[in-house]
C-alpha cells in the first residue's frame, strides 16, 4: 500500500484480490476453483490460494488444469486443520501446484505432517516463515499478526512473482523448479522440504542434471536494470492481512498477453 512504510518481497506487483470465503470465513473446493478461474481470467501470472480446504472437486481440478495451460503458477498451503487433525490441503496435492508449509520462529515445522484421506503423508514442496508474521490490517490499530501455511504460501507467491519478473522467459513450471532447487536443503527436513531462499532463487546458477557438458544456466541479479511492469499476482481467498503480505509481487511483461495482442493486430 502506498505510503504504508511496508516494503514487500517484490513491491512492483499488481495484486488482484479474489474473495471466495463466506461470511464466516469458510470456503470449499468449488469456491476456490471459481476464484482460481477468475484470477486466471483477470490476467494473474501467480495465484496464491489463501485458504486451505481438505477435500477437492472436479471443478477445482479443472481450474488448476486451466491455470497450467495458461502458464500461471498456483501456490497453495499444504495443510488444512480439521478438528485439530492435519490433512493435506487441495490443490497443493497436485504436482503442478507449489505446496507450502509454515515454519515457526525457531525454524521448526509449525504444522504437523499433513495426511491424505487414505492416511498417506503428503510432503510439501517448500517451507517458509509462517509464525508471528505482522502486517497491515483494516481494523484496530492497523496491524495484525497471523500464522499458518497460508501465510507461508504468501511469501512463496511473492518470491515467485519476483523471479518471474526478473526473468520473464521462465515458465510457471520452471519458476517453481527454481524456487525448490534453490531452497535451503536442511530446513523443513521433517517433511523433506527446503526452506525458501529468495536471494538464492535470483542468484544461484542451476547447472545440468546429467553428466552432459552443458553450460550452466546463468541467473544473476542485475540490480541496475529497471524491471518491466505488468506482472500480476492474485490472492484467492484469505484475509486483508494476506493481501498485504502478498503485495510483494513483481514486474514483468506477461508473455501470453503480448502474444494475444500480436495475434489481434496480425
Amino acid at each position: 500500500q502506498p505510503d504504508s512504510g511496508l516494503v514487500g518481497v517484490a513491491p512492483e506487483a499488481r495484486v488482484l484480490s479474489v474473495p471466495v470465503t463466506d461470511d464466516w470465513g469458510g470456503a470449499d473446493a468449488d469456491a476456490v476453483a471459481e476464484g482460481i478461474t477468475d484470477a486466471v481470467s483477470g490476467g494473474a501470472d501467480v495465484v496464491l490460494v489463501g485458504v486451505a480446504v481438505p477435500l477437492g472437486s472436479s471443478g477445482l481440478e479443472a481450474a488448476v488444469d486451466t491455470a497450467v495451460e495458461e502458464d500461471v503458477l498456483v501456490v497453495a498451503p499444504s495443510t488444512a486443520m480439521v478438528q485439530r487433525d492435519a490433512y493435506a490441503a487441495v490443490p497443493a496435492t497436485r504436482s503442478e501446484v507449489l505446496g507450502v508449509t509454515a515454519t515457526g520462529t525457531e525454524g521448526a515445522p509449525l504444522m504437523p505432517p499433513p495426511a491424505t484421506a487414505d492416511g498417506r503423508i503428503s510432503a510439501p514442496d517448500l517451507s517458509a516463515p509462517g509464525q508471528s508474521v505482522m502486517s497491515l490490517a483494516p481494523g484496530g490499530d492497523g496491524h495484525a499478526v497471523a500464522e499458518g501455511d497460508a501465510v507461508a504460501a504468501a511469501f512463496v507467491a511473492g518470491v515467485a512473482a519476483l523471479v518471474r519478473s526478473h526473468d520473464p522467459g521462465l515458465s510457471a513450471a520452471q519458476t517453481a523448479e527454481r524456487l525448490v532447487l534453490s531452497a535451503y536443503p536442511d530446513a523443513g527436513a521433517a517433511f523433506g522440504t527446503g526452506f525458501l531462499d529468495p536471494v538464492g532463487a535470483l542468484t544461484r546458477q542451476m547447472g545440468p542434471r546429467s553428466g552432459d557438458a552443458v553450460e550452466a544456466e546463468q541467473f544473476a541479479l542485475d540490480l541496475p536494470r529497471e524491471p518491466t511492469r505488468g506482472r500480476v499476482m492474485a490472492v484467492v481467498g484469505g484475509t486483508a492481512l494476506l493481501v498485504t503480505i502478498c503485495a510483494v509481487g513483481a514486474a514483468a511483461v506477461r508473455r501470453r498477453r503480448a502474444k494475444a495482442e500480436a495475434a489481434a493486430t496480425a
